[in-house]
């Protein structure tokens, strides 16, 4: 275990190193990872030496494995070393990038283009909060829960396209307010720190928060974000008897995502994994994360959770309710499922070089900055965590509702121009 503590020292050094040499910003897509990375280790190692207690995971037995988490964690800073490797060689991210002033981008659209974004989300966020007293208080079927996340999805995406062209910015946070509000009584809190990470990191490169606003935000932020898991884990009542279960939301992410991938390394060191699937899950799982629900009702099976290549791979290899019990998958496990120690190389390459080619999009223009705080929302929060499919599916559909929104903005402003030019010709033929 000391050996494994000091590997991953070193690969932090050097991921500190980096840093220092490329500067690619305090609340940049390397921070962000940086930041993932440390938490989802953490939690494990933390259990391992006795510090966090283990009991009240029921099943997770290979927490208490010190063989295994040590494997585990001498594969986080093997990670750690590629991805930054990747950085120092290719990240030339202009220096003056670091944190800047960033003027507000290109205003396309009159003042009622940007009032009607406005109203989109101020009706949505009434939905969402009728739809999570709903399904707080009255109860609500699958199909209710569908329409709530997937309205929260779109929001968030619309969100981050409404705060780059809003010139009030009092405007804006009262949106965010808004939803953060309707995400304390529905209890999804991924959609509310995908906005948050966006939000934050937009506020802080403008300029209008500095390092003590975040540090201030960041302690609010994780106590209200722990309101919400012991509110919607019901896990209250245990609090007042037993202060552990006080601390669970700070690091209960953080171990159930790890454990698929100590699950991964205690069965790949004893030769236990039938197959790779050779990267291809990557891709078809995320044209599979579109297809809706009501295709798999018949068989009863639950979306991507079990169907898919990724899927199938876990149901023959142990199966997903050993693997991953509680959710979450941490990205090293869906990298070794992939193909083994070679995965992790290989995927935390890749990430490096998706992460450069968006911190590179957030200097041009409107659609640049667009694209790249969508991408930061959720790689910032969830690309360690979550299943590559998920995340692709995350950011797609941001993408793909502010598409939609644009083109009713314009297709709305096209015809009220053609509506005065008929008027204005109709006044000139009746004169």
């Amino acid at each position: 275990m000391e050996n494994a503590i000091f590997v991953l020292i070193l690969s932090a050094i050097f991921y500190v190193y980096v840093y220092i040499k490329r500067r690619p910003g305090l609340l940049s897509l390397y921070s962000f990872f940086g930041i993932q990375w440390l938490y989802y280790w953490l939690g494990t190692y933390l259990i391992i030496i006795g510090f966090f207690p283990n009991n009240v995971f029921g099943g997770m037995a290979l927490n208490n494995n010190g063989e295994v988490v040590s494997v585990f964690l001498l594969f986080n800073a093997l990670s750690l070393f590629v991805f930054s490797l990747i950085y120092l060689v290719f990240g030339r991210i202009d220096r003056s990038a670091a944190r800047t002033f960033e003027p507000p981008v290109e205003k396309k659209y009159a003042k009622k283009h940007v009032f009607f974004i406005f109203l989109i989300l101020t009706i949505f966020n009434v939905l969402m909060l009728v739809l999570s007293v709903k399904t707080r208080y009255m109860g609500a079927d699958w199909l209710t829960h569908s329409i709530n996340a997937n309205i929260r999805n779109v929001f968030v995406g619309v969100f981050i396209y409404y705060m780059l062209v809003e010139k009030i910015e009092l405007l804006t946070l009262i949106v965010f307010l808004g939803f953060c509000f309707s995400t304390f009584l529905y209890g999804g809190r991924m959609y509310l720190l995908v906005a948050t990470a966006a939000y934050m990191a937009y506020l802080f490169n403008r300029r209008i928060i500095n390092v003590r606003h975040l540090v201030i935000l960041g302690l609010v932020g994780s106590l209200f974000l722990s309101a919400i898991a012991l509110y919607r884990s019901n896990i209250i009542d245990r609090v007042v008897r037993t202060p552990k279960y006080l601390l669970m939301p700070i690091y209960a992410d953080s171990v159930f995502s790890a454990y698929p991938a100590l699950y991964i390394i205690d069965r790949w060191q004893r030769g236990g994994i039938t197959y790779y699937t050779m990267f291809t899950h990557y891709l078809v799982d995320s044209v599979l994360i579109y297809v809706p629900n009501f295709v798999y009702a018949a068989s009863g099976e639950n979306k991507i959770a079990e169907s898919g290549l990724l899927a199938s791979w876990q149901d023959d290899n142990g199966g997903i309710g050993r693997m991953s019990p509680q959710g979450g998958f941490h990205y090293i496990a869906e990298a070794m499922a992939a193909g083994g120690f070679f995965g992790i190389i290989a995927f935390s390459a890749l990430l490096a070089f998706i992460f450069i080619f968006f911190e590179r999009m957030r200097r041009r223009g409107l659609s640049g900055q667009f694209f790249y705080y969508s991408f930061l929302g959720v790689a910032g929060v969830d690309i360690v965590s979550e299943k590559f499919a998920w995340c692709f599916r995350y950011f797609t559909q941001n993408v793909f509702s502010v598409l939609l929104l644009i083109f009713i903005v314009q297709l709305f402003s096209e015809g009220a121009v053609n509506l005065k030019r008929k008027r204005a010709l109709a006044l000139e033929r009746s004169k």
